[in-house]
């Protein structure tokens, strides 16, 4: 599973904050550095800005309580069966989760998805298009010094990266991976 560490260099233009997660969220979350593409038709500002979720927990005759979302959606990256890959937007800088590690639902406790730097479902994740990252994953699982730098990294599967050359360019490594299974990463979409 890919993931960030604290290390990051980007331009706030770089974020892109107009999409939620779209399809349901696994139980272990979605967790950020994942490759993510655009959903649909994308951020279409004719529709409205706002949709409902539904109810946030139990609901009850007369009665009104609907969570808001954000309509416009990214999914992870694939590759098709045809081998043709999907064209990233960026990499998630949060993590999607639903809940936390005492399995405690993070819909009704603000304070612990801020900490966690978590956004639950429906709500926008940031999105980073360019910028340069401790990034941990698949690409890393060879073991310190299997990448060198100046390496280019690609679109892999489930949002991933790789080295393997049948996705998409998304940027390169600017050193070894080291002991601790990560690389610092330069992301350019």
């Amino acid at each position: 599973m890919p993931n960030l560490r604290p290390y990051r260099d980007i331009d706030p233009h770089d974020i892109v904050n107009l999409f939620s997660y779209s399809g349901n969220v696994p139980d272990a979350g979605v967790k950020k550095g994942t490759l993510v593409k655009i959903v649909g038709s994308g951020a279409d500002f004719s529709q409205d800005p706002n949709e409902f979720l539904g109810a946030p927990g139990a609901a009850y005759n007369n009665t009104v309580s609907q969570r808001y979302g954000v309509p416009y959606q990214v999914a992870p990256c694939q590759t098709g069966a045809d081998g043709v890959q999907d064209e990233p937007l960026g990499i998630t800088l949060f993590d999607i989760k639903e809940v936390d590690e005492n399995g405690e639902k993070l819909l009704y406790n603000r304070r612990k998805r801020e900490e966690l730097q978590c956004v639950k479902s429906g709500e926008a994740v940031p999105v980073a298009t360019r910028g340069t990252f401790y990034y941990t994953g698949t690409l890393c699982d060879s073991g310190p010094g299997s990448i060198g730098p100046n390496t280019r990294v690609y679109a892999g599967a489930d949002g991933e990266l790789s080295t393997a050359t049948d996705g998409k360019v998304v940027g390169k490594t600017l050193g070894p991976v080291d002991a601790y299974a990560h690389v610092l990463l330069k992301l350019e979409l």
